[in-house]
């Protein structure tokens, strides 16, 4: 039977709600362990303890990891439907692990398309199984096999996961590769799947990507320059921006060497897209 969930009163603020949740998994799922939940759920110890005692209110990264957990239902501590835990599903040995094998990019989780797989299979390691994920044939007339910072072959299985999609910060998915739509420079053209190597290196307020299908468009020399950048990210207890690093990240140039907005519109093998454009990334590969 599902538990009937509080609804919060007018005067109650939306942030309470979330800490009591997080309390409950902490008191029924770890045990009141603090030490143990933080190394569960990836989170400082401190972080955790700050926000159960209502020094700050949890942020949006540290409810995501706690979402993330395997054992946690993340509809429940956003929402409060459903159960608190999520149910153990066996899974087979893990020799017969196996998952779906398409030539094909799908718009969703393969268990939504299984009119578009072929009915083979590859098997898979336990700590990679998801329904969610399948594996990708990579053809031999895929434009990404021209870059070659996607290092990949013809035939190479690329593992692709259909529910990794959102994230809070951009730089954790720039470099990987990703099926995403795209919107075709020629008027007329319909949007389509396209898979690429992620590229974003913009400020931390913009969402905007690249998604790279082909030779990188930074790929002749003449026209660029690698620039240090800053690596931003959010502080997960205080929402506020923090430089974590620097990286060199290639702008494109002009004729004097100064920075300059390309028109990358125009390029075949990168598409402006947007992280709601992101259909699958890619969390594994096998070459066979």
């Amino acid at each position: 039977m599902a538990k009937r969930t509080r609804k919060p009163s007018p005067t109650e603020k939306p942030h309470q709600i979330e800490v009591d949740r997080i309390r409950y998994l902490l008191d029924n799922h770890w045990g009141g362990n603090q030490n143990e939940m933080a190394r569960a759920v990836v989170c400082s110890q401190s972080s955790l303890s700050r926000v159960l005692s209502g020094a700050v209110q949890p942020g949006k990264r540290l409810l995501r990891l706690i979402a993330d957990h395997p054992d946690v239902n993340s509809e429940w501590l956003y929402h409060g439907r459903g159960e608190p835990l999520v149910a153990k599903v066996e899974l087979p040995p893990p020799a017969d692990l196996r998952l779906p094998v398409t030539r094909n990019l799908l718009p969703g989780p393969p268990g939504n398309y299984l009119d578009r797989l072929d009915g083979n299979e590859f098997p898979v390691a336990a700590a990679l199984y998801r329904p969610s994920r399948c594996w990708y044939e990579v053809p031999g007339n895929a434009a990404v096999l021209k870059n070659k910072d996607a290092r990949l072959q013809f035939c190479d299985l690329l593992l692709l996961d259909y529910d990794a999609c959102q994230f809070d910060n951009l730089f954790e998915i720039s470099g990987r590769i990703a099926v995403a739509w795209v919107e075709p420079g020629r008027p007329g053209d319909k949007r389509r799947l396209e898979l690429g190597i992620l590229e974003y290196y913009c400020e931390p307020d913009d969402q905007m990507l690249l998604l790279v299908t082909g030779e990188p468009p930074y790929a002749r020399p003449k026209n660029v320059k690698y620039l240090d950048c800053q690596i931003i990210t959010k502080d997960e207890t205080t929402g506020k921006n923090i430089v974590v690093g620097t990286t060199r990240l290639p702008v494109f140039v002009d004729r004097s060497g100064r920075p300059k907005e390309a028109d990358l519109a125009n390029e075949p093998t990168s598409y402006r897209i947007y992280p709601s454009d992101i259909v699958a990334v890619c969390v594994g590969m096998f070459r066979r």
